[in-house]
């Protein structure tokens, strides 16, 4: 979210794509990657569709080789299902264990208790997947009308995304799981430039900077040189 003179905060939208061959393993629990392009909007998702589609679309032959890593918004969703159904489609799965201690801290009040349930379960979700960490959601009682309430929640959330979360599977395949790519994406492009102290922007001169970065963060900053030679 960034500050914008007319209407308030308002959203960023960033896709990031890269090749596997752009990942290098730092360590068991940390990677590098190397060249990707971006896309960064301002506006709604369906222009935002169009642009990230643009970079998408030339990796389209892959069908379910081509990946793609996410948080739970439902739009995006549909898109991926629309525009390239074959892909493989991978909820997050830090907003899945996420969502997991949203339920845990109305289930378990005694933090130490709370944090090595979490943990327990996220290994399990890791190691075995998304079904066996339904039947135990299921299989839990509570009295509580709120707690009950949360477990619906979590367990229709996991039900409606239980074809993206065999983790077991992806990570046999040597596939991220997470989306911290995107994220990292966000704080470089957007964050670290357009959200400074005291800073207000117009959405068109927001729109310009994020295409600025974009094109330079893409390796592309020639088309911008070969622009200002042509003027």
């Amino acid at each position: 979210m960034i500050l914008t003179r007319h209407q308030g905060w308002k959203e960023v939208k960033i896709g990031r794509v890269f090749e596997n061959n752009s990942i290098y393993e730092l360590s068991s629990s940390r990677n590098w990657l190397g060249h990707s392009e971006y896309i960064a909007h301002l506006g709604s998702h369906t222009e935002f569709e169009e642009k990230m589609s643009v970079l998408t679309d030339k990796y389209a032959d892959l069908e379910e080789d081509l990946i793609f890593i996410n948080d739970g918004a439902r739009w995006i969703w549909k898109w991926i299902d629309s525009a390239y159904p074959k892909a493989t489609q991978i909820l997050d799965y830090y907003h899945a264990v996420e969502h997991l201690g949203d339920f845990a801290a109305l289930y378990i009040k005694d933090k130490k208790k709370r944090n090595k349930w979490i943990a327990t379960n996220a290994e399990l979700l890791k190691k075995q997947g998304v079904v066996p960490l339904i039947c135990l959601l299921e299989g839990l009682e509570v009295s509580s009308k709120k707690v009950k309430k949360e477990k619906e929640k979590l367990l229709n959330y996991y039900k409606n995304n239980i074809n993206r979360m065999d983790y077991p599977t992806y990570l046999k395949k040597e596939l991220l799981i997470g989306s911290g790519a995107v994220e990292a994406a966000h704080r470089t492009i957007s964050q670290k430039r357009l959200k400074l102290s005291g800073q207000r922007w117009t959405e068109k001169g927001a729109q310009n900077v994020l295409d600025l970065r974009v094109v330079n963060l893409s390796d592309r900053w020639e088309e911008v040189q070969n622009m200002l030679r042509a003027a």
